[in-house]
């Protein structure tokens, strides 16, 4: 758990999708780099959004808040949870948003969240070889 919730956490790692541009630390967290209190803006293929980090707790605990985004969401918080198995880590990664009918609506958000399910799937994947080592 605690190699895979470094992994998930690690927010350079986002740029592991094909989806995603750039991600910039705008503002350092409380204890430095990618730990609660920092902000980050993720670039992606037709889209934009600055999030804040919101829970950091190792080895379980992953929390952020989408501030700003294009297309406008309004987002009410999102999780990742790592929990030990036999033999590895299930990870669960939880978002709650609404997208404004002018920005696609309920069609909008069912595309939305198939796209970062394939995003975050990548990140998982890409490093998978890395986890298991």
């Amino acid at each position: 758990p605690d190699k895979v919730f470094a992994t998930v956490t690690d927010s350079d790692n986002l740029r592991l999708s094909s989806l995603v541009l750039r991600v910039k630390r705008i503002r350092e967290g409380e204890a430095g780099g990618w730990t609660a209190g920092a902000v980050r803006e993720v670039a992606a293929v037709g889209a934009w959004f600055r999030e804040e980090i919101t829970t950091v707790e190792p080895p379980r605990t992953f929390g952020y808040q989408i501030l700003k985004s294009v297309p406008p969401i309004t987002h009410f918080g999102g999780t990742i949870e790592v929990t030990p198995t036999d033999g590895g880590s299930r990870v669960v990664w939880r978002s709650a948003f609404d997208v404004p009918l002018a920005a696609g609506g309920a069609v909008g958000a069912a595309v939305f969240e198939r796209i970062l399910t394939f995003s975050f799937g990548q990140v998982l994947d890409r490093r998978a070889a890395k986890l298991r080592g």
